[in-house]
């Protein structure tokens, strides 16, 4: 399961959640600090990974 960070406007933290995409689309998690919900994702570097050899 993918691991996405998110950034609390409310206090300022940044936090890690495992989510899967479904749960990272539907719904933002509230910040583990304050309990905010005013949170805002932060992208991060993508790692692909294919079956292919080159």
């Amino acid at each position: 399961m993918p691991t996405y960070s998110y950034h609390c406007e409310s206090c300022g933290k940044t936090f890690n959640v495992v989510q899967s995409l479904a749960e990272h689309i539907k719904e933002k998690p509230p910040c583990p600090k304050c309990g905010g919900k005013s949170v805002a994702w932060v992208p991060g570097p993508v790692q692909v990974i294919t079956g292919k050899k080159t």
